[in-house]
């Protein structure tokens, strides 16, 4: 039975040391998208965009606290903010649109190298409204052997 066809897309694959290593991942579910729920009109404005970029594996669940995952997080380079700012509909000065979150979302899941996406908006401690953009990163380094 063949690995990839069983599993798909749950499933890491890299290069260690010369040995090829599947790991499994989470597996991705309609929380893994989430978009604040509609905002009373006039939607507010974003005050200002904090984007936080994931690595690969978490390293604060007890299946990926091991050396293995360290240093697969180690040597994998996490998303610059800059990719993710690219594919915003939303900014700084602008009310705050569902649809547009949406649509934004969709964008960043169109991008094969990350795994999940979130947009928010919320409350900053002085009552300013930040747009909340987080993204998780997906294994991108492939070792030349190729399912197909």
């Amino acid at each position: 039975m063949n690995i990839f066809a069983r599993f798909g897309p749950s499933l890491a694959t890299f290069l260690f040391g010369g040995i090829l290593c599947i790991v499994p991942l989470p597996a991705a579910s309609a929380d893994s998208v989430r978009v604040s729920p509609p905002i009373p009109s006039p939607a507010p404005i974003i005050d200002s965009v904090e984007i936080v970029t994931e690595n690969v594996f978490d390293l604060s669940d007890p299946r990926y606290n091991n050396f293995l995952f360290h240093l697969a997080n180690h040597t994998h380079v996490v998303t610059r903010k800059a990719k993710v700012r690219r594919e915003l509909l939303l900014h700084k000065g602008e009310r705050y649109d569902t649809a547009l979150a949406a649509e934004s979302i969709r964008n960043l899941r169109r991008l094969d190298y990350l795994y999940k996406s979130d947009i928010g908006l919320k409350t900053g401690d002085r009552g300013e409204n930040i747009l909340a953009v987080t993204t998780s990163d997906k294994w991108t380094i492939s070792g030349g052997i190729s399912p197909g």
